[in-house]
């Protein structure tokens, strides 16, 4: 008798597994990233809750809100402004007021309250790249930084084993750097030619005194 019962559940537990997954990276453009959480469960959910959490192992909280399969589109709560939509399979998030510093790692947590039993699983995580441009000096930048934004949206919907080129990544990463340390070498040069303006005129004032 306790064999049966114990097949029944695992047959249960088999029946309503749930799986969440993720594409591997998203660029955040003017602030703004769009995270696609794909997930499958049986039978379909009716009531849930969706979170966003940032690192690959954090706990932190980023939004959440609870959803339910009457009302489609949501408001989520949180340290940033999430809202999203709940279709068949899937949550779309739109995560804004993001900086350069939010660039991250975050993980999709679902948790199915309705039908039970209950279930909560996370994904396999998106790194989320959310350029700092603050001076137009790097036009280059920009335009790569378009550009995987426009590849972002015309990828094929659904698609969760999207992968970038590592030398992709490498280059705008380099990118990054030379435009940094470009913005610095201007600021230094400003510097010492202020300071050197202020030497001059210094040592042409006392010439004149004496």
């Amino acid at each position: 008798m306790n064999l049966r019962i114990l097949l029944v559940a695992l047959a249960l537990g088999l029946v309503q597994a749930l799986s969440v997954s993720q594409p591997y990276r998203v660029v955040g453009l003017n602030g703004t990233a769009r995270l696609r959480c794909l997930f499958t469960s049986s039978p379909e959910p009716e009531e849930m809750r969706v979170s966003l959490l940032k690192g690959l192992h954090g706990q932190e909280e980023v939004c959440g809100s609870y959803v339910s399969a009457a009302q489609a589109a949501f408001q989520a709560r949180g340290t940033l402004g999430c809202s999203g939509e709940l279709s068949a399979g899937r949550v779309d998030l739109r995560v804004e007021g993001l900086r350069g510093d939010d660039t991250e790692l975050y993980r999709c947590v679902v948790e199915v309250l309705y039908p039970p039993p209950y279930l909560r699983r996370s994904g396999n995580g998106t790194l989320v790249y959310v350029p700092d441009i603050v001076q137009p000096a790097c036009p280059k930048q920009a335009a790569e930084v378009q550009y995987l934004a426009q590849k972002e949206d015309q990828e094929t919907p659904g698609s969760s084993s999207l992968q970038v080129p590592f030398p992709l990544v490498a280059a705008i990463a380099l990118l990054m750097v030379i435009c940094i340390i470009y913005q610095i070498a201007q600021i230094t040069q400003r510097r010492r030619d202020t300071l050197t303006v202020r030497l001059k005129n210094s040592a042409g004032h006392e010439y004149g005194n004496i």
